[in-house]
């Protein structure tokens, strides 16, 4: 099975695989979300430094952003690192787990893509005038 990112090299483990083929479900802190190819997961992606350095890099785990993780890895990259990878999350670095990202998943098409800023006067006819009320109302 193709998809845009492959996973070999992690433990089994009771409760699912996280070997096999993946694809680009979504972006999450910036960054592409991976989801298993013919199951409900498990997912890799990225976590920010909001909560600390300590959490910051990328995760794998049978949820988005769940308690339960398999895999890390700390590098903030726009994809996840081919080696690396922390299984226990909290154990050594691995010297099996591979991540090896498609030849056709390209950056451009992962980058965060910028909203388009519109002020609401603009957005929303009336809103200004709602403004005005409003500031009719102060005096």
């Amino acid at each position: 099975t193709q998809g845009d990112l492959l996973v070999t090299g992690f433990p089994r483990r009771s409760n699912g695989s996280a070997n096999g083929a993946y694809a680009i479900r979504g972006e999450h802190h910036g960054r592409p979300v991976f989801q298993r190819i013919g199951s409900k997961g498990p997912f890799i992606y990225f976590w920010d430094d909001r909560d600390g350095e300590s959490w910051c890099g990328w995760w794998l785990g049978p949820i988005l952003g769940g308690a339960e993780v398999w895999g890390y890895h700390p590098k903030e990259d726009m994809m996840p690192p081919e080696y690396g990878w922390r299984s226990p999350w909290h154990g050594e670095d691995s010297k099996v787990i591979r991540m090896s990202v498609s030849g056709r998943v390209s950056l451009l098409e992962v980058r965060p893509k910028k909203k388009e800023v519109v002020p609401k006067w603009i957005a929303e006819p009336g809103f200004g005038e709602a403004l005005t009320e409003d500031a009719q109302l102060l005096q």
